[in-house]
C-alpha cells in the first residue's frame, strides 16, 4: 500500500472520485439516481483501502484523509451527486474503519478531517431519507443514521481515542439530531445529545492544569458544545428532545467538572445563547408558536426554561470572586432582566395573541416572578445590588427600573427589598 498509493492508487481512486463532484448524476424518468457500477467499484475499493490502512499506522492518515476532498458536504452537490446512491456502502465502510481502534488512534489532523468528513456526509445523507411512520418499526440496522451513530458512539466511548476525537465531531452530532427530527425518530436525537455530553466530559477530563489548554478548549470546543445543546433545546418538533436538551444544558453549567471553564466564557455563553434561548421558548409557548401537545408538557418545558435562566446564575454568583462580578456577572444579569421583561409582558400591548389558558399563564407568571424575587434577594445579600432604589449605582438602578417595567408594582418591589435586607 505504501509503495503504490502515492503514484497509482491515489489517482485511480481519489482523482476520479473528486472529478465527480462537478458532474451531476444522470437520473431516471422518476428522478431517481441509479447506481453506477464503475463508481461503486471505486467507492468500495477506496473504503477497503481505508480499512486496510488502519492496520498500517503509517498510512492511515494519508488514505483516510483523502475523503475530505471527495465527499460533497452540503448544498446542491450533495443533492445531485451520484454518491448518494451509495449511502449504505459509505456508512458501513465508516463503521468498519472506526472498528479498528488501534488504527484510528494513530490519525493526525489530516486523517481526522477525512474521517469526520465521511461521518458528516453519512449523517447529512440520513436526514434526506424518508421518515419513519408512526406505526413502523425503528430505523433499519443498515440505515446510515444508525451506522453513523454507532460509529461515533464507539469512538467517543473508546478510552484510547475518545479524548483524541476533534471537537469538529459535534457538527456530525448536530446533523444526527436534526436527522432524528426530520425522520420522526426522536430516539436518535436524544442518543446523539448524550454523545455530545460524553464529548464534553472527555475533553474536560483530558485538560491538564495549563491555562492555555483550558482557554483554547473553552473558546472553541466548549462553546460549540453549548450551542449544539441550545439548538436542540429550541428547534426539534418533539418535546422530549427539547426537554432533554434543556435539562442537559442546565446541568452543564452546574457540573463540577465544568468549573475548569473560565467564568468569563461561562457568563458569555449564558448571556448570549442560553438565557435568550429560554426566553424565546417561553414566549413561543405562550403565543402558540411552540409545538407543545398538552398543558402538562408545557409546564415541564417552562420549568426547564426558568431553571436554565436562574440556576446557573445563582450557582456562578456564589462562586464568583468580587473582581469578576462587574465584568462578567453584570452582563449576564442584564440579559436575564431583558428576557424577563419580554416574558412577563408578552401580549400586554395587544401585539401578540396569547394561546395558553389564563390560569396556566398566571401560574407561569407567578413562578417567573418568584424566581426573580429570589435572584434579586441573593444579589442584595451578596452586596451586588444596593437597596436604595434612587441610588446612583448603575446596576442597581437599572435593575429596579427593569423590574417595574415587568409590571411589578412599586409596593411589591419595596417589599422584596425590605425582606432581602432583613435576611
Amino acid at each position: 500500500l505504501k509503495k503504490f498509493w502515492p503514484d497509482v492508487l491515489q489517482e485511480h481512486y481519489v482523482g476520479r472520485l473528486t472529478r465527480l463532484l462537478n458532474e451531476p448524476a444522470p437520473e431516471t424518468s422518476k428522478g431517481v439516481i441509479e447506481p453506477d457500477p464503475g463508481l461503486e467499484k471505486r467507492i468500495t475499493g477506496l473504503l477497503r483501502l481505508s480499512i486496510c490502512s488502519t492496520l498500517r499506522g503509517d498510512m492511515a492518515s494519508e488514505v483516510i484523509g483523502c475523503w475530505k476532498h471527495i465527499l460533497p458536504m452540503e448544498g446542491e452537490n450533495q443533492a445531485q451527486n451520484a454518491f448518494k446512491a451509495f449511502h449504505r456502502h459509505l456508512s458501513e465502510g465508516f463503521w468498519r474503519i472506526v472498528s479498528n481502534v488501534d488504527g484510528i488512534v494513530t490519525l493526525n489532523e489530516y486523517g481526522w478531517e477525512g474521517l469526520l468528513a465521511l461521518a458528516q456526509w453519512c449523517a447529512a445523507r440520513s436526514s434526506t431519507l424518508p421518515p419513519v411512520r408512526a406505526d413502523a418499526t425503528p430505523l433499519a440496522e443498515d440505515d446510515p443514521a444508525i451506522q453513523t451513530y454507532r460509529s461515533l458512539h464507539m469512538m467517543l466511548n473508546a478510552s484510547d481515542i475518545g479524548k483524541q476525537v476533534p471537537c469538529d465531531v459535534v457538527d456530525c452530532l448536530r446533523t444526527l439530531i436534526a436527522a432524528g427530527d426530520t425522520r420522526n425518530y426522536p430516539q436518535l436525537s436524544i442518543a446523539s445529545l448524550d454523545l455530545i455530553q460524553l464529548l464534553n466530559k472527555g475533553k474536560l477530563s483530558a485538560i491538564t492544569d495549563t491555562a492555555e489548554q483550558t482557554e483554547l478548549f473553552s473558546a472553541s470546543g466548549w462553546r460549540r458544545i453549548v450551542d449544539a445543546m441550545a439548538e436542540a433545546g429550541e428547534h426539534p418538533r418533539f418535546s422530549n428532545v427539547r426537554q432533554h436538551a434543556l435539562s442537559m444544558l442546565t446541568d452543564l453549567f452546574l457540573d463540577k467538572q465544568n468549573a475548569l471553564v473560565p467564568i468569563d466564557h461561562v457568563c458569555k455563553a449564558l448571556s448570549e445563547a442560553c438565557v435568550p434561548l429560554a426566553g424565546r421558548c417561553i414566549v413561543n409557548m405562550q403565543t402558540g408558536r411552540g409545538a407543545i401537545p398538552s398543558n402538562d408538557e408545557m409546564m415541564i418545558e417552562f420549568d426547564l426554561c426558568i431553571g436554565l435562566i436562574f440556576k446557573p446564575l445563582r450557582h456562578h454568583l456564589d462562586n464568583a470572586v468580587p473582581s469578576h462580578v462587574e465584568s462578567h456577572v453584570y452582563p449576564l444579569w442584564t440579559s436575564v432582566l431583558t428576557v424577563l421583561e419580554e416574558v412577563l409582558t408578552v401580549g400586554s400591548k395587544g401585539d401578540e395573541t396569547i394561546a395558553v389558558p389564563d390560569s396556566l399563564r398566571s401560574t407561569m407568571h407567578d413562578l417567573a416572578t418568584e424566581h426573580l424575587q429570589q435572584a434579586t434577594a441573593l444579589l442584595i445579600s451578596s452586596g451586588v445590588l444596593a437597596t436604595d432604589r434612587d441610588t446612583d449605582h448603575e446596576a442597581s438602578s437599572n435593575t429596579w427600573k427593569s423590574v417595574l417595567r415587568m409590571g411589578i408594582s412599586q409596593k411589591a418591589l419595596d417589599s422584596w427589598i425590605k425582606k432581602a435586607s432583613a435576611t
